[in-house]
Parts: structure tokens; C-alpha cells; sequence
């Protein structure tokens, strides 16, 4: 609990833990206020995994990806006489273009808001009703106002990078699937609207699968291996993972069995300095792993830190437990994407799906750098004290992103979309 001295107005309280934040405001009457844990999405920055490549664009607004391959079939037999006839099998060279998508963010906040209210007694008397600085409880409030309006930018750029565009956003839009999650008209617009303007990449994932029929996105988890309900993964994991890798693109299996000793490749991730292959789960088939680890290997010492402590438990000698939501399968890192139940939650959908896939396969072209992802994407902050916008304070932020994948042979996926049932609709 940090406490700030307001002099005559008070102290103010700010209890800041990853679960909640509570902020105390001492008047004549005490208010509390409690604030959700707003950063609930990952930063593409921090890329720990290093599964991200991040590219910056100019103003033709579009980056560009260059990729060459290693010569193959190069050796030939031996000519008879001496004559210069050189392979044509040599070196193919690629360029992938990724467009950007114009984005932007505007929003206005009006001291009004706190008016006919118990907030309204953190603002000052008479014309001090329009100023935001008019206390000093008003100003803190107004800068905790801003912080989280950064966050939340910083979880749509997430969201939208990830699943913008997707069809069943818009089949959630025309069956009307989001009213049996209790998702109201206003929020849902808010959504769908957010959600149209750009491209993500389980999108594109899904498009490889569906349209361009690519085997290795094509596979599809049986029907036997899902719950009733549709809502767990209930058959083996392990399985699913043997089959994933056997059967994934030579490109890929090849990348997996590289030695890699210090120096010979680089760093993609403080968390993943080896290069392992990423192995991204839903957060059913991740739990079911987990069980079918404890359940497995119970008498080592694994098992039981595994049990007690989680996948994120600190021991330093049970394997490369470095993050929540990480562990390991045969030389990949099993990764719990759960943040991948947000289009779950907004569609009424339920996803079953895991990808494997290459370090740095997923890219992000950016104007605005995302190491800004949760400051607001260059936001500009406007505020005013005469009229006629009195008490107002305005934000704004234009830049453009977009996402792709830049090398469908680099990532395997299995999955299974359980759709709302009639019944359900019912």
C-alpha cells in the first residue's frame, strides 16, 4: 500500500498488485475505488518467446520481407569435355509484401462525468467543477483515467493483431451468437467495429486452412477427443503433439533438430535462447497436458514441483520453467495462449487449437514502434479550460499496423471451432 500526501485534501491509497489495484481518496466522506488489472494482453515487444519479428515501414506504408533459399541439387555428373555449363538449380529469392492498415484512436473525457454524483466531490468549487487540476484528487483521477485508456489501446492492438477480420466475428454479427454470451448491443458494436478494420494472424492461420487448403494448417482434432459440451480438449495431448511434429513441414522438422550451441544463431527471446520451436495451445489442451503430466510422474521430483507450484514454480533444477503458462514437450516450449478465449468469449465460439511453430515466423509491420503498445501508440493528449470546451480533455492516435505470417512452412496447426448449437441458441 503506497501512500501519497494530498495536504489539507488528505492522502490518497494506492494498492497496486497484479490481481487488482484499489486507490483510497480521503475526503469528509472516504471513497474507494477499485480498478480491474488492465494489462491483460501480452506485449508484442517484450517477444520473450522471440516468436514475433517486428518491422518497421515507411510512408508507402507497407513492409517488405526478403527471403532467399539455400541452392539445392547442385552437383551434377562430370562433363566430358571442357565446356562451362553451369546449374540453373541455384538460389530463389523471395519478397513478401505486407500492406498496413490506417488506424486510429479519439476519444474526449468531460469533468462532467464526476457531476450529480459522490465523484463530483473530488473536483473544486464553483468554475473548479470544469477543471480537472482544480484538486489534486481530480488531477491523480484524471492521469489514472489516461494510464488506463493507454492500456486498453494496448489490449486492442493485441486483439487486433491477432484475430482481426476473422469470419466467425462476422457470423457472430449476422446469427446474433453473442447474445448467448450476454454481450450487450453496445459493446458488441464497439467490437465488431474495432475488429473489422485490419487483419490478424490466427485470421490468416485460418485462411491457410479453409481457403488455401494447406495441409499443414488442415488438420482437423476429432470430434471423440472434444467434451459433450465442447468446452475441453479430453483426449491425449501428447498424442496430438507426436502427431503434429511427425507430420509438420520438412522446413520445420529440420529446424527442429539444428544443434544450436552459443553463437551459432542468435537470441530471438530471453526466454527461448536456444530457438526452440513454439508449441501455442489453447488453455484446454495446455491444462490437459498438465493433468496428464501429474498424473503420469508422480514419484519425481518434477512431478511434485509441477504439482504444488504450477509450470512457473523457480526451481532451478527442474527444467526451463521461466514463464507462467510455459512448459516443455520434447525439445518445443508448450505455450498457454489464453488470451486466444477472448474471441471465445465475445463470439459464444469454443476453440481447440494448437500451432507449432519457428521462432520469428509471425510478423508485425508497425509505423508507430510497439514498444508503445501500452503507452498509447503516440497518443496525443489536448486539454481545455475555456470555453467552449471547458473541462475537456481530448486524446487522439493515428498509425498503422498490420500482421502476417511470414512463412507458411515454418508452423503446423491442428484445431477444431465448436459453433454455438441450435439448441444452445435456444
Amino acid at each position: 500500500m503506497q501512500e501519497i500526501q494530498l495536504g489539507a485534501a488528505g492522502k490518497l491509497f494506492f494498492d497496486n498488485n497484479p490481481a487488482g489495484q484499489v486507490l483510497r481518496i480521503e475526503r469528509s466522506t472516504t471513497m474507494y475505488i477499485f480498478e480491474r488489472a488492465t494489462i491483460i494482453n501480452p506485449a508484442f515487444s517484450r517477444n520473450a518467446l522471440g516468436l514475433y519479428t517486428l518491422v518497421p515501414v515507411g510512408r508507402d506504408g507497407e513492409a517488405v520481407f526478403g527471403s532467399f533459399s539455400t541452392p539445392e541439387f547442385n552437383l551434377r555428373p562430370r562433363a566430358k569435355r571442357c565446356t562451362w555449363n553451369p546449374s540453373t538449380c541455384g538460389v530463389n529469392f523471395g519478397v513478401e509484401r505486407i500492406p498496413t492498415c490506417p488506424l486510429e484512436y479519439k476519444r474526449e473525457l468531460c469533468t462532467d462525468v464526476l457531476w450529480d454524483s459522490c465523484w463530483e466531490k473530488l473536483l473544486g468549487i464553483g468554475n473548479g467543477i470544469y477543471d480537472w487540476n482544480s484538486t489534486q484528487e481530480a488531477g491523480l483521477l484524471l492521469a489514472r483515467a489516461i494510464n488506463k485508456e493507454m492500456q486498453g489501446i494496448g489490449n486492442d492492438f493485441w486483439l487486433l493483431m491477432t484475430f482481426g477480420g476473422h469470419p466467425y466475428i462476422e457470423m457472430a454479427n449476422n446469427e446474433k451468437w453473442y447474445r448467448l454470451c450476454g454481450i450487450s448491443e453496445e459493446k458488441w458494436n464497439c467490437f465488431y467495429e474495432m475488429m473489422m478494420a485490419c487483419g490478424g494472424h490466427i485470421t490468416i492461420a485460418d485462411h491457410l486452412k479453409h481457403v488455401d487448403k494447406l495441409s499443414n494448417f488442415s488438420y482437423e482434432i476429432p470430434d471423440e477427443h472434444i467434451s459433450a459440451d465442447g468446452t475441453k480438449f479430453t483426449g491425449d495431448s501428447m498424442d496430438l503433439f507426436d502427431h503434429m511434429k511427425e507430420n509438420a513441414p520438412a522446413e520445420l522438422n529440420n529446424l527442429s533438430k539444428l544443434s544450436i550451441s552459443n553463437g551459432n544463431l542468435p537470441v530471438v527471446g530471453i526466454a527461448n535462447q536456444n530457438m526452440q520451436l513454439i508449441m501455442g495451445v489453447t488453455e484446454s489442451i495446455f491444462n490437459r497436458y498438465k493433468k496428464q503430466l501429474r498424473d503420469r510422474y508422480t514419484n519425481i521430483p518434477e512431478g511434485f514441483y509441477l504439482t504444488v507450484y504450477g509450470e512457473d514454480h523457480g526451481c532451478s533444477t527442474c527444467g526451463n520453467r521461466r514463464l507462467k503458462g510455459v512448459l516443455e514437450y520434447d525439445g518445443c516450449l508448450i505455450v498457454c495462449m489464453h488470451e486466444w478465449s477472448t474471441l471465445d468469449r465475445m463470439t459464444c465460439i469454443k476453440q481447440h487449437r494448437a500451432m507449432l511453430m519457428a521462432p520469428q515466423v509471425l510478423g508485425i509491420a508497425y509505423d508507430v514502434s510497439p514498444d508503445q503498445q501500452f503507452t498509447g501508440m503516440g497518443m496525443k493528449i489536448t486539454r481545455w479550460n475555456m470555453d467552449p470546451h471547458m473541462g475537456k480533455t481530448y486524446m487522439s492516435a493515428t498509425f498503422r499496423a498490420g500482421a502476417a505470417i511470414l512463412d507458411p512452412n515454418y508452423i503446423y496447426m491442428a484445431s477444431k471451432i465448436v459453433e454455438p448449437t441450435a439448441k444452445m441458441a435456444a
